[in-house]
């Protein structure tokens, strides 16, 4: 009903969506962040437009463009050397940047299997409660101590407090 043809990934909340639906994308959210693109056999990968590089610091993005020309349909499979079902360094070298070459080649490809998607956060790449919680928890956090820390400090009048003379 609300993404006929799509994934659930890309669906969007709609019009008049129903209080599961609306609880189901809240819940996307959280998965969306949680969530790592790994190459398989590379034929649903757009190269350009998915994000699929792992960046330590930025997490997922799209690589950089390094040529002014370049294949706008360019697939993960065209990069993938079909006989030691790993990447092939050289066409990476032509086609990204040095940084992105080195991220990619750490995470070889999977040619097994078609594209998928893993959880960052567990060793097993499988979404639990327990790490989703975690991630939650850990958002959270996150964003309330900007706002603890610019509120005034109490310690300095707890250090008086104790310091007074009573029976």
């Amino acid at each position: 009903r609300y993404f006929k043809g799509g994934e659930f990934i890309a669906a969007s909340l709609g019009e008049k969506p129903s209080f599961a639906w609306r609880s189901l994308m809240f819940g996307k959210e959280l998965l969306l962040k949680g969530l790592r693109q790994r190459v398989g056999d590379g034929k649903t990968t757009r190269v350009w437009i998915d994000k699929w590089i792992d960046d330590p610091e930025e997490g997922l993005r799209a690589p950089w463009i390094k040529n002014v020309v370049f294949n706008v349909n360019l697939m993960a499979s065209s990069l993938i050397d079909i006989e030691t079902k790993m990447w092939n360094e050289r066409k990476l070298a032509e086609v990204f940047v040095q940084g992105d070459v080195e991220m990619i080649m750490k995470n070889q490809p999977v040619v097994e299997r078609q594209d998928f998607f893993t959880w960052k956060f567990n060793k097993s790449g499988e979404m639990t409660v327990k790490s989703a919680y975690w991630l939650a928890s850990s958002l959270k956090i996150k964003d309330q101590i900007p706002e603890a820390l610019a509120l005034p400090s109490t310690n300095e009048l707890k250090e008086k407090v104790w310091k007074v003379k009573t029976l």
